[in-house]
């Protein structure tokens, strides 16, 4: 909120991110004497924010992929936090993961616990890329009766996502490797 008490229109998703407005309108207010910058030119900004890999809610096949990032115990619960206040987080929800194995991985799952019925994992192109027949059985101690499915990589799990009777929503996260990738075959392949 402006100091009128006005909502500013944020244009990226995410339980986070009104405080890092808040942080960048306190630092633009540092160097304001310098830079001078309008409120509504402040405004314009934030509704064109972009943020991608970040709570990416993205169209393919008439279906709904959410990309995110989250590669950490925190930035998982904000994905969740995000996720149970979208309008995403009821119905089937296929979840895509990969993950690297200098993580923790018990604690990136805790969060996501309540929605894991479905789950392809994958290897995120890295060195530091978790085995995804480690990740599966990480998955099903979190989530015992999840189906777990695994994919040689994510542009495979999502075309396996985007045929047949699969859930019209797919959540892909775990890692930002995983993440870029699920967005460049997103690019390539719609």
């Amino acid at each position: 909120r402006g100091e009128d008490g006005v909502a500013w229109k944020l244009s990226v998703l995410g339980s986070r991110q009104p405080r890092n407005v808040a942080l960048a309108r306190a630092a633009l207010s540092r160097i304001f004497p310098r830079f001078q910058v309008s409120e509504s030119a402040w405004e314009r900004g934030l509704a064109g924010v972009r943020w991608p890999c970040r709570f990416d809610v993205r169209r393919s096949s008439g279906k709904t992929v959410i990309i995110d990032g989250a590669h950490n115990v925190e930035a998982m619960e904000q994905f969740a936090a995000t996720y149970r206040a979208s309008p995403w987080n009821s119905g089937r929800t296929r979840f895509i993961l990969g993950m690297l194995r200098d993580k923790d991985i018990a604690g990136m799952l805790r969060p996501l616990v309540p929605w894991l019925a479905e789950v392809t994992v994958c290897r995120p192109a890295s060195p530091r890329a978790l085995d995804p027949m480690d990740l599966a059985r990480k998955v099903r101690a979190c989530a015992p009766g999840a189906k777990v499915t695994v994919e040689r990589s994510v542009g495979q799990a999502l075309k396996s996502w985007g045929a047949g009777r699969s859930p019209r929503i797919a959540v892909v996260c775990g890692s930002f490797y995983l993440a870029g990738e699920a967005s460049d075959a997103l690019r390539r392949h719609g």
